[in-house]
């Protein structure tokens, strides 16, 4: 079959689908919620946290039950785009499409994706790169619904590492659909705007990542590189200038949980701001972490990050696993309810899970099994922690301070008592001194 016959097979099928979808069709579905509830999503991301909760994109997922709704979407953000950009963009894209489809397949591990001349393969393609083109446009004009799907799960989706399409075909879909606007040197601000909506990306705008979209390889590719490789020559310098002492390589492996550095060894905790979340300093016994919010989707970000850093830093050397690292630390410092608390209570964890238990749990569980490396990039503030937690001097300190300075009137009281006593030894000194001396 000729090119020509199957893009109008394609675009026919498309547009037909399109065709099917009346006015009452996109208001209902404006109106629609993706209701979930809480505990169920926890628990889906314990069974299967790489697989998508709300929107499947790419082949690995495509077609399960749980996630037909938002097909609907995916068809209303089409036809939306195609209105936008002109109708006849849809036979460009599906041309496009099919001239990248021997690439794109060849870019999925699992060997039952590879079907040559599969039209289903390039209408999904098609209709998930536009689908998250057209998401991108809506967010970045404020006055464009985007028809209530916008949520935390929803952006972890398009993060997943087996919820997928490459980069290239975004890149493709975006240039055709905006060849007569003019717009296409405009990718660069949408991608990057497009991480500043993923929940666990609230660094500053210091040391922005220009999008080279031949060096991107997908959505999650984008956001580690743009909000954490950034920051990897500090970590790395810093982790093989201290690394873990040859004479005792374990000894870096435990740290005392939150609580217990507080009530007993004296160590502060200090919210460092809406910083770079990795960015965690010691500073003359203070730990200073920048805020973290926890919901109900961020074990499922933070594993998705941890599966896919493994990978790049197995591919690139000398980088470093600093998720991986962040959770051993922080994972280490939260052993119970208590200590999240001590760390909830100075705005470090922002908890939307209103469950100080449950943030315990989680971080249990990304972090568990795990132990630090050579290179690793909190080496320097576990080594200080210790030194700082071990010193006879900040125990004594910290308790003397627990036991007597522990309310406002404490050190009133405290000075009261030490000028009474002295005042008693004078009395009883001038009482017992013989009278005929000076």
């Amino acid at each position: 079959m000729s090119t020509d016959a199957r893009t109008a097979r394609i675009s026919n099928c498309i547009r037909e689908k399109l065709s099917g979808l009346s006015d009452t069709d996109i208001r209902v579905a404006s109106n629609e919620r993706c209701i979930f509830k809480v505990r169920e999503r926890i628990q889906s991301q314990i069974e299967g946290p790489y697989e998508p909760q709300m929107v499947s994109i790419g082949p690995y997922h495509r077609g399960k039950p749980g996630l037909q709704l938002m097909e609907k979407y995916k068809l209303i953000y089409l036809k939306q785009l195609l209105e936008r950009t002109g109708e006849e963009n849809l036979e460009i894209c599906v041309v496009a499409m099919a001239n990248l489809e021997g690439v794109a397949q060849r870019w999925y591990s699992d060997e039952r994706i590879s079907h040559d001349g599969d039209d289903g393969f390039v209408e999904m393609m098609l209709l998930d790169g536009c689908f998250i083109l057209e998401l991108v446009w809506k967010i970045n004009h404020p006055t464009q619904s985007t028809d209530g799907i916008l949520s935390d799960a929803l952006f972890i989706d398009l993060l997943g590492i087996e919820n997928r399409v490459p980069f290239f075909i975004l890149v493709e879909l975006f240039h055709k659909t905006n060849s007569n606007s003019g717009a296409s040197s405009k990718f660069n601000d949408l991608a990057q705007r497009l991480t500043d909506f993923v929940i666990l990306a609230c660094d500053s705008k210091e040391n922005e990542y220009v999008v080279d979209d031949g060096q991107v390889i997908h959505l999650l590719d984008l956001v580690y590189k743009a909000r954490i490789s950034s920051f990897a020559a500090k970590f790395i310098a810093l982790g093989a200038r201290i690394g873990i002492p040859e004479d005792d390589p374990f000894s870096l492996y435990h740290i005392t949980s939150a609580s217990e550095l507080q009530e007993i060894n004296g160590v502060e905790f200090e919210d460092s701001g809406k910083g770079p979340w990795l960015e965690i300093t010691w500073e003359n016994g203070v730990v200073k972490i920048p805020r973290f919010m926890v919901h109900v989707d961020t074990e499922r970000l933070l594993r998705n990050l941890i599966r896919y850093e493994q990978h790049y830093t197995s591919h690139h050397e000398g980088t470093r696993e600093h998720v991986y690292d962040y959770a051993i630390l922080m994972g280490s410092l939260i052993n119970s309810a208590t200590d999240v608390e001590v760390l909830r209570r100075i705005k470090i964890i922002i908890n939307k899970l209103n469950d100080d238990q449950a943030v315990s749990t989680m971080f249990r569980r990304v972090s568990g099994g795990i132990y630090p490396g050579k290179g690793f990039c909190y080496a320097g503030v576990f080594n200080e922690v210790e030194k700082y937690a071990k010193s006879r001097w900040h125990i004594w300190w910290t308790k003397l301070r627990r036991t007597y300075f522990n309310t406002p009137w404490s050190p009133i009281s405290f000075v009261a008592a030490v000028v009474a006593l002295i005042l008693t030894f004078l009395q009883t000194f001038y009482a017992i001194r013989p009278a005929g001396k000076n």
